[in-house]
């Protein structure tokens, strides 16, 4: 088999179909699609709606695990990467080389080139701690009763834990790999294949991105989260209709009071923006966020958008992610205008 791709969000799907693009010599090639759809029903919907866009361009076998129970989700990705562990395949793709079930699909596939998907900005981050060549994957690096059971259940099914890899990247980004292997940067050149009668956005309307910053525990509250979004929502010229697009992880009703008081349209997408986008012939003329991979994406689908970013304060971000935070807006201020 040519390519198999391990894949759980719509964005990985979008960016497993344009490497496909990339990588495939011929349309008759085939290749593999290993989807998580997990608990988050929205999340699943818009894998599903990237599929159903993309998949008629190439020959793709999907192999699609269902959440039921943490416990049976675990074993049926245990039970297909044995399935796979028998195969030889040419290139790898995975979408979060951080998840733990995604590392076994790498030390136990038999591949030639491992590729690291973008998941989302975390790739800048990804970078920063993979900055050797060899990069030695350990499944179970910690010892506790948790790791200890998955360990033996692993071992039960005659599945390896540890493999010393060299990590590639296929990247809409543009950076110089730490660990100095090949990165082979897109332009989302498949989708925008699909961009037909397209029309300009009214240039009244601003689009606010939202961001899963309260849900995930990057802010310290919620409070925090509409202060900013005070602050951001005041400086936008009062003669300009924002429409708030909520990330799929993302609660908004504690934000309602905030919508009501600046008119604030709330858009919640069955599609991921991107998609969303060329499937309705729309350009955006002005996309503005805190912390979201489509500042990126969209900017590379339409050039011509304005794309703007409002610098997250540093003290308003829970101490863990204190670094990846300032690693991303670091690399926003390259490319965009800040607010």
């Amino acid at each position: 088999m040519n390519n198999l791709f391990v894949v759980a969000s719509p964005f990985q799907t979008l960016s497993a179909f344009e490497a496909i693009n990339r990588f495939s010599q011929s349309h008759e090639e085939k290749s593999c699609m290993v989807i998580y759809f997990g608990e988050n029903r929205n999340q699943n919907e818009q894998i599903k709606s990237v599929i159903e866009l993309l998949h008629q361009a190439f020959d793709v076998d999907y192999l699609f695990i269902e959440y039921r129970n943490s416990w049976g989700y675990f074993l049926s990705k245990l039970k297909i990467i044995k399935k796979l562990s028998k195969l030889e395949i040419k290139n790898l793709f995975v979408g979060h080389l951080r998840e733990y079930s995604n590392r076994l699909f790498i030390t136990n596939i038999n591949f030639q080139n491992l590729y690291s998907l973008d998941d989302g900005a975390a790739t800048l981050t990804l970078d920063k701690e993979i900055s050797s060549k060899n990069y030695f994957i350990d499944c179970h690096p910690l010892f506790n009763i948790g790791t200890l059971i998955k360990k033996m259940v692993c071992s039960g099914y005659g599945l390896a834990d540890r493999k010393k890899v060299e990590v590639n990247w296929f990247s809409m980004f543009s950076f110089s790999p730490k660990n100095r292997n090949d990165l082979i940067q897109h332009s989302f050149e498949l989708l925008q294949s699909f961009r037909t009668n397209v029309t300009k956005q009214n240039e009244e309307i601003v689009y606010f991105v939202g961001a899963n910053l309260v849900n995930a525990g990057v802010l310290k509250s919620v409070i925090v989260y509409q202060e900013m979004l005070t602050e951001v929502f005041g400086s936008i010229n009062s003669s300009k209709r924002i429409i708030y697009l909520p990330h799929r992880f993302e609660d908004v009703s504690e934000l309602s009071e905030l919508f009501n008081q600046f008119n604030i349209s709330v858009l919640k997408l069955t599609d991921i923006i991107e998609i969303f986008c060329v499937k309705n012939g729309v350009i955006p003329t002005d996309i503005i966020s805190f912390y979201s991979t489509a500042l990126f994406s969209l900017k590379k689908i339409f050039p011509e958008t304005n794309v703007s970013y409002k610098k997250i304060p540093i003290e308003y971000v829970e101490t863990p992610f204190k670094k990846g935070v300032d690693t991303i807006q670091s690399y926003y201020n390259t490319f965009f205008k800040s607010i």
